[in-house]
């Protein structure tokens, strides 16, 4: 993969595993999780950090959530 210059690996986030994430994060590859729906699923993977890894993109049908989320997730760390 890194001969065709790709960087990104994009997996269905249902497939997702800790042993594909270690994986993927050693081979220096970036991941990004796609058709995350529901906050249960969004919570989960924003506060993910696997060996001071992070997933690096998430793709959702609702941005809006997703970003209101992200913002009640840091403003939670800052008052801690």
């Amino acid at each position: 993969m890194k001969r065709l210059n790709i960087q990104i690996v994009n997996l269905y986030h249902h497939r997702f595993n800790l042993d594909v994430f270690s994986r993927v994060k050693k081979a220096d590859f970036k991941l990004y999780l796609w058709a995350v729906l529901f906050k249960y699923f969004m919570k989960k993977y924003l506060n993910l950090n696997y060996e001071g890894h992070i997933i690096d993109g998430i793709y959702t049908n609702f941005p809006d959530k997703f970003v209101n989320l992200r913002g009640d997730l840091q403003n939670k760390k800052k008052t801690l």
